[in-house]
């Protein structure tokens, strides 16, 4: 256990995220900067943000580098924010791979755990792997998608969420949610009228479940992307339930529950695709008996 005000011993590294004294001066246009911005990672380029290693972690075969982020924000409104960062290390290269938004507590590292100092014994339990709410704990899958410190869940935000099909969602004013519980895969192209757009499946589950939360905590969407030379742009999307679906020429189709049928419905046909046209993706689709629109 780490006690308030604790020593370095041996390989551990102990480091507060509040102003640490002796964080030198930045140059935000090098070094870990630059694959922050590059990875979507938000920051003061003011002065007021200061990053620091903290140590490394190895775990399922891969290096991970810890640093510390604080950033203090004395001008205005004087507000902290602090945050884990974790980079990849592989060969001689760095990369950005994520982040936990956390307090401005002490820290050590050992092993392949990352432990806090709240200066007290009562901390809670853990989210797995972690068995205490004062650590984060890598396992062969690296660092973990949630944790719970000190009663208070976290979420990792990955750095490959701010790049690629997840860069033009964010472009296009994607209205659901990308945080590490969101998943995108391809489907499939349909070709119109000269154009190409892409298919992707989104799906996002909220992990922990909350209880009695009040939002809907599932998520399904069809992604329409379209590709423009060598970039991607993001249109739009239908929502649709957790069911399989495929792209068939111009037509999406999902494989639907046989008896999916809302109780007394009287129109016959359920709809079970949505057809493309020479313009594109319809403004609307009847997909089992419910209307799905096109939004972002």
């Amino acid at each position: 256990m780490v006690r308030k005000g604790g020593r370095i011993v041996g390989a551990a590294v102990i480091a507060s995220l509040i102003g640490a004294p002796g964080w030198a001066k930045t140059d935000y246009q090098s070094g870990i900067w630059n694959l922050l911005r590059a990875g979507g990672f938000s920051f003061s380029q003011n002065g007021e943000s200061g990053a620091q290693i903290a140590g490394s972690i190895i775990a399922g075969g891969r290096h991970y580098e810890i640093w510390l982020y604080s950033y203090e924000g004395t001008t205005g409104t004087r507000h902290g924010h602090y945050n884990i960062l974790i980079f990849e290390r592989t060969g001689k290269g760095l990369s950005y791979f994520g982040n936990y938004s956390v307090d401005g507590g002490p820290v050590r590292i050992h092993g392949q755990v990352i432990k806090f100092d709240y200066g007290k014994e009562d901390v809670g339990a853990g989210y797995p792997p972690a068995k205490r709410g004062d650590e984060i704990v890598f396992d062969k899958d690296g660092p973990p998608p949630v944790i719970l410190l000190n009663g208070e869940f976290h979420w990792l935000e990955p750095a490959a969420h701010h790049v690629g099909a997840w860069h033009a969602m964010e472009v296009g004013n994607f209205n659901g949610v990308t945080d590490v519980n969101a998943r995108i895969w391809s489907i499939g192209s349909i070709k119109a009228d000269g154009r190409v757009f892409q298919i992707w499946s989104y799906a996002w589950k909220q992990t922990p479940w909350m209880k009695n939360a009040p939002y809907k905590q599932e998520q399904y969407k069809v992604l329409v992307f379209e590709e423009r030379g060598k970039t991607l742009s993001y249109l739009g999307n239908y929502e649709r339930e957790d069911v399989a679906f495929r792209v068939e020429g111009r037509t999406i189709k999902f494989d639907l529950p046989k008896s999916g049928r809302p109780p007394g419905y009287l129109q016959a046909d359920p709809g079970e695709g949505i057809v493309f046209d020479d313009k594109g993706p319809p403004s609307e689709a009847r997909v089992n008996w419910e209307t799905r629109r096109f939004t972002k």
